[in-house]
Parts: structure tokens; C-alpha cells; sequence
């Protein structure tokens, strides 16, 4: 009998150190998930204190919206959204070009960005939208 009381007893205790080690180990993964989330929600929200966006104009006569990056941080012109009255409007922007260069992505600080729009733009109120969700609105 003593036998018997010591074997159940050792896989009692095996059993119980292999669930507390799976336990763990979920444990531990959940916890480093948490923490590179944290992290880069601080990032995201340090690019978005760096983004700054102002709305030179928008010229009727040529269909192009001239947004300058005012900011301290480099835009993506791939992360930008043009609305038009409300609704979205990229797949009407010909092409965006930076300081008159069309070849580049990018805009840097204080470069100035153009977007080139095959819609009417007359009287129309426009929004641009950064890939973060920075904006800048005006009317035409």
C-alpha cells in the first residue's frame, strides 16, 4: 500500500510541474506580446507628435491640392488619403509629386507636396489624411 500512495504521489506531482511549466510559458509569451504592443503604440504616438500638415491651397485651375509637410517627421506619399466632399478620393489623384519632383515618395520637413486631381475641385471641401489618421481639411 505504501507503494502505491508513493507512485500516485510522484505523478501527481510530475503532473502538476508540467501544467505549472505550460502555464507559464503562456504566461511569459502573453506578457513579452504585451509589452512589444505598448511599445509600439509609444511609437505611433511619437510619429504623430511629429507630424504637422497645413493646407497651402487648392488651385481650381489646375486640379492640384497643395499641402505642405510643416512637421519635424518624413510623410509617405503612399500613406496619404485625398477626400473630396466627404469621400475618398485617391483613385482620382493622377499623381503627388514633392517640390516638383515626381519621382520620390517621400516629402520631407517643409517640402511641399502636390496633388494632382482629374475631379473638379471648385468650391469642393477637401481633406487630406496622413497614414496615421493627421489631417488637414479646407475648402476650394
Amino acid at each position: 500500500m505504501g507503494l502505491s500512495l508513493a507512485a500516485s504521489a510522484a505523478i501527481l506531482f510530475s503532473a502538476s510541474v508540467i501544467a505549472f511549466s505550460a502555464l507559464f510559458g503562456a504566461v511569459s509569451e502573453f506578457q513579452s506580446e504585451i509589452g512589444m504592443a505598448e511599445a509600439g503604440l509609444a511609437n505611433q504616438h511619437l510619429d504623430n507628435s511629429m507630424i504637422s500638415l497645413a493646407l497651402e491651397g487648392v488651385d481650381v485651375g489646375n486640379h492640384t491640392i497643395l499641402v505642405r509637410n510643416s512637421g519635424t517627421s518624413t510623410i509617405d506619399l503612399r500613406g496619404l488619403d485625398v477626400l473630396v466632399n466627404g469621400t475618398l478620393a485617391n483613385g482620382n489623384a493622377l499623381w503627388k509629386d514633392v517640390d516638383g519632383d515626381n519621382t520620390t515618395q517621400l516629402a520631407f520637413p517643409q517640402e511641399l507636396i502636390t496633388i494632382h486631381m482629374d475631379i473638379e475641385l471648385e468650391g469642393a471641401a477637401v481633406k487630406v489624411v496622413t497614414r496615421n489618421g493627421y489631417s488637414v481639411a479646407g475648402r476650394a
